[in-house]
């Protein structure tokens, strides 16, 4: 609501609306001593203390709060006191109405407005106003503006953490296109979908477009579906530079994990990306050991066209072929024979 305020009038306001606006702090509590009505308002202009929170005196809030004035009144024109005074960005005032129990959720929008003007709303004063009102919308707003503070407090008065917001995210794929890990390893702890799904885009996807590499490894790591849309994921990350030989300690380079997962398209689009085919390291294995062990013969044919080292032996696994024979994988042992895999005395 835009308001123009200093055009409407006072002559015809009860004075102390009057004084209450003009910030006059003295007349106010001459007034009240007096027996003026704390609550005393006008059809257009509202209360006394939706007047103060307006003009932004904490001082006359307070005095209002301590002769009865109805911290959630919204009369006339103007909003709610905290609504009105988050819109004003006089954060004192907002801190007062809130420590003495302001509703938070009460006029529509409220939250938005107090988090676009950074209101500092701590746990314990607005302890009271949050419990019992619907909180999903606001939890995305909070995650997008890196207000973990407030996405905490939600969370803790029982925020649907999976609810979308207005435009359909849910709070973790605010949090991963906006690459905020913080955020979105607090939005994990508290049992976010990792895999939840908006118009084909799923918080792994939103990541990846936005380049962010850090927000990939987290949600790969805490289990993220890489089957959702994963070849334009893996496009993506290399269309914005990603080393496509970045070899980690525990699960080795990109290929080694879509070969051990069965990811045809993957393996093809990183080999043309200039994947290393044979690489390996002194605890790792290839990626041909990889796929022969897990049993996905057509990996195994796409590595062996491209020319993998059949007999290559990597970390603690044995050949191609021996990885396959362990694991019972017999078309795929025939198939690395009929290529000229060599075979132990183990297994001759």
């Amino acid at each position: 609501m835009d308001i123009k305020y200093q055009e409407l009038q006072y002559y015809d306001s009860p004075p102390i609306q009057a004084a209450s606006y003009r910030g006059y702090e003295e007349i106010v509590q001459m007034l009240l001593d007096r027996g003026a009505d704390a609550n005393a308002s006008d059809l257009d202009k509202g209360s006394a203390l939706q007047s103060a929170s307006f003009s932004g005196n904490a001082n006359i809030v307070r005095s209002l709060l301590d002769h009865g004035a109805d911290i959630d009144a919204q009369e006339g024109e103007l909003w709610n006191p905290l609504h009105t005074a988050a819109q004003r960005g006089h954060e004192k005032v907002v801190q007062v109405l809130l420590d003495r129990g302001a509703s938070v959720m009460l006029g529509k929008g409220s939250m938005t407005m107090l988090l676009d003007h950074g209101a500092d709303l701590s746990m314990q004063a607005a302890d009271r106003s949050i419990k019992g009102d619907p909180v999903y919308p606001t939890l995305t707003h909070a995650v997008n503006k890196r207000q973990n503070a407030i996405v905490r407090m939600l969370l803790d008065r029982d925020a649907d953490v999976n609810a979308p917001g207005k435009s359909g995210l849910t709070a973790l794929m605010c949090a991963s296109s906006k690459g905020f890990e913080d955020t979105l390893k607090m939005l994990l702890d508290w049992g976010a979908d990792i895999n939840a799904n908006w118009e084909s885009s799923s918080a792994l996807q939103l990541a990846a477009f936005g380049g962010h590499e850090n927000i990939v490894q987290v949600l790969l790591n805490r289990g993220a579906d890489v089957n959702l849309r994963h070849e334009k994921i893996m496009q993506i990350l290399l269309d914005w530079g990603a080393d496509v030989n970045l070899n980690d300690e525990e699960c080795g380079t990109a290929l080694h994990v879509a070969a051990s997962e069965g990811h045809e398209k993957i393996v093809h689009l990183l080999l043309d990306r200039g994947a290393d085919i044979n690489s390996h390291s002194e605890g790792l294995h290839s990626a041909l050991q990889a796929a022969s062990a897990e049993g996905h013969e057509k990996v195994v044919q796409i590595l062996l066209a491209r020319g993998a080292d059949i007999n290559v032996r990597g970390g603690d696994r044995g050949s191609a072929f021996e990885e396959a024979s362990s694991n019972g994988h017999e078309a795929i042992m025939r198939l690395l024979l009929a290529r000229g895999a060599e075979q132990s005395d183990t297994y001759s």
